[in-house]
């Protein structure tokens, strides 16, 4: 995370009906049975899955804009090949 937090938005629920609502409460749950804690309120969904159970869907996009990529050296591309080439022998 960079050093500004994202700020806290008002959570709401979306316009399920009464049986999705409560299939939403037992992801919930589900979720705190596994000791998983919240720091940032986005927006969920459930989705349906293929075998007719439901998947929970957590919308980070508001998280990202406040998240910086890690440090990271990559080795250019055009120095690859001629890095090959030295070598004596190549196991696979």
């Amino acid at each position: 995370m960079g050093p500004v937090e994202p700020p806290q938005c008002k959570g709401c629920l979306p316009q399920y009906g009464c049986d999705k609502l409560v299939e939403l409460h037992h992801k919930f749950e589900e979720l705190e049975d596994n000791n998983v804690s919240v720091d940032y309120l986005n927006p969920t969904f459930l989705v349906k899955k293929a075998n007719e159970d439901f998947r929970l869907v957590i919308a980070f996009s508001d998280v990202g804009r406040y998240t910086k990529p890690q440090p990271a050296t990559i080795p250019k591309l055009d120095s690859t090949p001629d890095q090959i080439a030295q070598w004596k022998c190549l196991q696979i």
